[in-house]
């Protein structure tokens, strides 16, 4: 009775990992990146290290260069500033390209007023991710690169190279400060593009995990003295990278706050891939559109989108008694921030800390030309759009399964004319608490929209800079899988409201919408994978040495560990036992 029980469970186990797996491989956005285009043929000029041929003969340093352009890089006529790219694991050096292409052309728009030269370290693609004994040979031989590089400028004098580091390029860049006798004044600033800073995807070699120890402890012990004038980026590729999750590109820990940038892709701006008024204008010249915000009991804030193109077009004023103006406008453009889809210019402010009178207005500026603007400008009260929801944990979401998966573990009706939401899911804090945010339209008004107009959703988990936005056309329903790229850090101070995780609502107008809030149980699977997986091939192995030892001591004592020998798994089940043990302290030993 027991073997077919122990047959059934096992299947049913590696039913859910291959549905995990499957998940973890399958279950993101679809590819909303753009190519980046040539207009001349791209040409790789090997810069020549006579002296460091022997040493490194297998490496390669290049200058990138296209049209006539190239002649210039070919006579070494720079004059620009110098960029080092270092390719990653398996990356080749061709990679450079889409970089230093993009440059090139954003150079001529500014007629050469700012010009990068790109150079690319060529590794011949060694897998400096799987063995780390490469990764201080590749060091040393970008060491040698920096300075070949600024020799190289006779017309100018640049004293240090920025490094662009895709993979494990970004962490060799850090390394850079741990080599003896490295002069730190060479580099200042660092890019890196889905670098694992926090630890090696796997860590499978002592020489990859001695390596990052020695940076990541060289970085924290010198954040405040030797390293205080490099600054660090990084950016990680959020849920399409199925190689290096987010959580291993953040910057937190190890670089000092104030140096370091840490994002993820999908909250760069322009990159990601209730209604008092709506309108749309065309303006043969500049206009100002003032916006009565006095003292109300009933509207604290006011939330203002448009497209509008002029980067200076917000303003709050008090218009003095006896006057019929303001004099003087003080600015709200830094508050701005920008929304999908790409090319549509959406951008939003939500005003609400200012001081305000009877006759404060803000001023929105129009400049003159022949496009289509359109604005939308929502008095409201934050205590009916700012709501905070308790999400359910994992007892909650157990024994209301599966109604919480159908019909839903919230619902919040909206009226029209309401633009923007805001819903604080408190409690949110495991990646494996997993669901899916659905919003209906309904009742909407017929409506000749533009191809930016609808709904959309955006996702921000504050502690890991993580920003993933959604948008549906204009009477489209839209959803959003809300999962969390990092976990929630043990020190966080999550019982203040604005540090939870919140899912922003922009809406439109002309439509009443449902939102419903389902537990997402194949996401959770997925996610169970994408943070754990690694640990299966470790408690494979171990369940085998259990085996073979309560094997080898019953040979030892002329016996067998299981007279059924036509069911091998009843001997792992006698004798191995390893769900008592090996599960826990795999567990405890990746998070630790």
């Amino acid at each position: 009775m027991a073997a077919p029980i122990a047959l059934t469970l096992f299947v049913g186990i590696f039913s859910i990992i291959c549905l995990g797996f499957y998940d973890y491989l399958t279950n993101f956005e679809n590819n909303g990146c753009e190519m980046t285009y040539m207009y001349e043929y791209p040409e790789y000029i090997e810069i020549e290290l006579q002296e460091e041929k022997n040493k490194f003969p297998d490496y390669r340093l290049h200058a990138y260069g296209e049209g006539q352009y190239t002649q210039q890089i070919r006579k070494l006529q720079l004059k620009g500033i110098p960029v080092l790219f270092i390719p990653g694991n398996a990356g080749s050096y061709k990679q450079v390209r889409s970089l230093g292409s993009v440059a090139l052309r954003m150079s001529e728009r500014v007629n050469d007023r700012i010009h990068f030269n790109y150079f690319v370290a060529d590794f011949n693609e060694e897998l400096s991710g799987l063995y780390g004994g490469v990764l201080l040979k590749q060091t040393e031989f970008v060491n040698i690169c920096l300075k070949k590089i600024l020799s190289l400028y006779k017309l100018t004098q640049p004293t240090s190279v920025i490094l662009v580091g895709h993979s494990m390029g970004g962490l060799i860049a850090r390394a850079l400060f741990t080599l003896p006798g490295f002069d730190h004044s060479l580099v200042n600033t660092i890019i890196t593009q889905a670098t694992p800073h926090q630890r090696p995807v796997a860590a499978i070699d002592a020489d990859l995990h001695h390596f990052y120890k020695t940076v990541n402890t060289y970085w924290r012990d010198h954040a405040a003295t030797s390293l205080r004038h490099v600054t660090v980026v990084s950016t990680g590729g959020a849920y399409r990278d199925i190689q290096v999750r987010y959580g291993l590109t953040v910057l937190d820990g190890i670089v000092a706050p104030d140096r370091a940038v840490s994002v993820s892709t999908s909250a760069v701006p322009k990159a990601w891939v209730s209604t008092d008024h709506l309108c749309s204008v065309w303006v043969a010249s500049s206009v100002y559109f003032a916006v009565p915000f006095s003292p109300a009991e009933d509207v604290d804030s006011v939330f203002i989108r448009s497209n509008l193109t002029n980067s200076d077009w917000l303003c709050y004023c008090h218009v003095p008694d006896g006057q019929d103006r303001c004099s003087s406008c003080t600015s709200l453009s830094s508050l701005t921030h920008f929304l999908p889809p790409l090319y549509s210019n959406t951008k939003y402010v939500r005003v609400s800390d200012i001081e305000r009178t009877n006759r404060t207005y803000i001023i929105i500026l129009v400049m003159a030309g022949e496009k289509k603007v359109d604005l939308l400008v929502d008095h409201y009260d934050s205590n009916v759009r700012h709501l905070v929801y308790q999400m359910p944990n994992v007892y909650d979401t157990i024994i209301s399964y599966p109604i919480s998966a159908t019909d839903g573990a919230a619902l919040l009706k909206i009226a029209n004319a309401s633009s923007f939401y805001s819903l604080h899911l408190a409690g949110l804090a495991l990646p494996t608490n997993t669901f899916t945010v659905i919003v209906e339209p309904f009742k909407c008004r017929r409506h000749s929209a533009e191809f930016y107009e609808g709904s959309i959703l955006r996702l921000n988990v504050p502690w890991g800079h993580e920003d993933v936005f959604t948008f549906a056309s204009y009477g489209k329903e839209i959803s959003l899988a809300v999962k969390l790229q990092t976990g929630r850090p043990i020190d966080h101070d999550w019982r203040q409201d604005a540090s939870e995780p919140h899912l922003e609502m922009f809406l439109h107008p002309y439509c009443h919408y449902r939102l419903k809030l389902v537990v997402a149980t194949q996401d959770a699977i997925g996610q169970g994978v994408r943070f754990y997986g690694l640990l299966l091939p470790g408690f494979v192995v171990a369940v085998l040495f259990m085996t073979l030892r309560a094997a080898t001591l019953a040979a030892c004592k002329g016996s067998v560990i299981n007279e059924n020998l036509a069911k091998p798994y009843n001997a792992i089940l006698d004798s191995a036992k390893p769900y008592y043990i090996v599960p826990v302290a795999l567990l405890l030993r990746y998070l630790c």
